[in-house]
């Protein structure tokens, strides 16, 4: 199969908008990109959504391969693509503005949040409570994505259980006074999956870790032989418990 040898102008100012957004994304593709543990499909779709946000190529582009419809990172592979070279594609308008508009959730929001940050135990409580969060402020790039999106995420608010919430203590990202409150929270009795379930997904914009957090968060901890003892009034947060051998699941 021939590949054109020009491509198309992606620069969408709209990647501008939300600066936070963009470098969080690009952080997220360069670890990608350069990690030995990375898939081949992860470290192409990095490689792509790295030309979208800063308009250079790490590799070279691949010629089109198979389209497993089980691999969702397929789809959003192959619409980067065909974006990429628009102009050797015959399409109606309506069609290139929706592929702009897919296109441009998947760099900013769908690479990063679904993909490169997936799969680490300890941001998994940050991380999809801060897509809640990042998929309402996208109505005022795209509303109708937001909509189908949040609406999407609403049916697996589980996610946010308080079980990964415990293992956000040893979080790079939390500061040390958002873990002081998560570890309080830890001594109290709360039904949070009637709350979770019954609260629609636009709402948990105004929730933080801490009261997402309950006693049941100790759980994933002692099942991955933490030792818990930090967690109890006399102990400090700030000191390091024992960890299991070979670290915390990544």
């Amino acid at each position: 199969m021939k590949i054109p040898k020009t491509i198309d102008n992606v620069v969408d100012p709209r990647i501008d908008l939300v600066p936070s957004w963009k470098e969080a994304s690009i952080g997220a593709m360069e670890r990608g990109i350069q990690s030995k543990k990375v898939r081949e499909d992860y470290r192409e779709l990095c490689n792509l959504s790295l030309f979208y946000l800063t308009g250079n190529l790490r590799q070279p582009i691949k010629k089109p391969g198979a389209f497993h419809h089980a691999r969702w990172m397929a789809k959003a592979i192959y619409v980067l693509k065909i974006r990429m070279f628009r102009s050797h594609v015959q399409m109606t308008t309506r069609e290139g503005k929706g592929l702009e508009e897919i296109a441009l959730f998947v760099v900013l929001l769908y690479s990063r949040a679904a993909w490169m940050e997936a799969g680490l135990a300890t941001e998994a409580a940050y991380n999809d409570l801060n897509l809640v969060k990042d998929l309402h402020h996208f109505q005022e790039i795209n509303g109708a994505i937001w909509k189908t999106t949040l609406t999407t995420f609403s049916r697996h608010l589980w996610y946010l259980g308080a079980d990964l919430v415990g293992l956000s203590l040893f979080s790079e990202r939390i500061s040390m006074e958002e873990k002081k409150k998560i570890a309080k929270e830890t001594r109290k009795e709360k039904d949070l999956d009637r709350i979770r379930f019954n609260k629609a997904a636009d709402q948990l914009i105004k929730s933080s870790l801490p009261s997402l957090t309950s006693s049941a968060s100790v759980r994933a901890l002692t099942l991955l032989n933490i030792d818990i003892s930090f967690l109890s009034p006399c102990g400090r947060v700030g000191s390091k418990p024992r960890v299991p051998e070979g670290g915390f699941p990544q």
